[in-house]
């Protein structure tokens, strides 16, 4: 949901429409997000679900000459598909790849105290 709320509410909040597409893994989320807002009174086609699996989804709605912006999170491997799509309508794409959860540590940091093990 969080990154449905950087992304998606975003693109409308400025009166663009936009397709989600979701993690085959996370398809509720989506589903219920678009639920909520069209029983906000969201106009019809302004938010577009598309439930799909992995890279053939993914590249495919890169791929579309309708499509202004992509911004993708996941795997690098479909990051490169969703890239390499894009690159032949010269659309703009914001990609977020690989990593889990990636956290900056300062130098006055207390390691000791921290709640996790950090991997340095």
């Amino acid at each position: 949901m969080q990154i449905i709320g950087r992304a998606v509410i975003a693109a409308l909040a400025t009166g663009n429409a936009a397709v989600l597409k979701s993690a085959e893994e996370a398809c509720l989320t989506a589903l219920a997000f678009a639920r909520i807002a069209d029983e906000a009174g969201l106009p019809a086609g302004t938010l577009n679900v598309t439930p799909g699996t992995g890279v053939d989804a993914d590249a495919a709605l890169a791929a579309h000459s309708g499509v202004n912006h992509i911004s993708f999170t996941g795997s690098t491997d479909v990051g490169v598909a969703v890239q390499s799509a894009v690159a032949r309508n010269t659309v703009r794409v914001t990609l977020e790849l690989g990593e889990k959860s990636p956290q900056l540590v300062f130098d006055d940091a207390d390691l000791d105290a921290a709640p996790i093990r950090l991997v340095r």
